[in-house]
């Protein structure tokens, strides 16, 4: 068994989102935003955390700089495809990290997690934040869900709950319109 020998550990899954996405207008895993919110859910969630990286470039997920964090250990899936990483993901994760918070699979894994659970996403969706599901925000993730921000002058994240249009100062009625 996987973790046979970890049961009583706190299983903190990072959802890896990179391959379609480095071509693309939504932004990809990146190891900066990885790095600071590890470091930083290490001593917010206070328990000794099994890492477990799931989604589809482990090799970038192994580059990490994982030596700041004390953990219990990390682990690397194997698994061959998106339905796999959701499964396993949904019955094996205590809490999710979303680190391409564009990543449908990753928003589903995080919403069919048990109640119980914690959901981090990463806070900018879009490489230029002017991207729909930037606007949008407020109506693609569940407000238990906890948003972070990285500040790209300190590489370090913080909670920040409030919606795109609330951080920047938009009238919820001045969102650009989806059609």
């Amino acid at each position: 068994m996987f973790f046979r020998y970890e049961i009583k550990s706190h299983k903190l899954c990072v959802h890896i989102r990179r391959g379609d996405f480095l071509g693309h207008q939504q932004m990809e895993s990146r190891a900066e935003f990885i790095e600071a919110s590890l470091f930083f859910l290490n001593t917010y969630l206070k328990q000794n955390i099994s890492l477990i990286f799931i989604g589809d470039d482990m090799e970038f997920a192994k580059s990490l700089d994982l030596n700041q964090i004390e953990l219990n250990s990390i682990h690397y899936s194997n698994l061959k495809n998106r339905a796999e990483d959701m499964y396993f993901g949904i019955q094996i994760c205590d809490t999710l990290l979303i680190t391409a918070s564009g990543s449908t699979f990753a928003w589903w894994i995080g919403y069919l997690l048990p109640e119980s659970s914690q959901v981090f996403y990463n806070s900018q969706i879009s490489k230029n934040r002017n991207y729909q599901k930037d606007y949008y925000d407020f109506d693609l993730f569940l407000p238990k869900w906890n948003m972070l921000e990285l500040n790209n002058v300190s590489k370090t994240v913080k909670i920040d709950n409030r919606w795109f249009y609330e951080r920047f100062s938009w009238p919820r009625n001045g969102v650009p319109s989806l059609f």
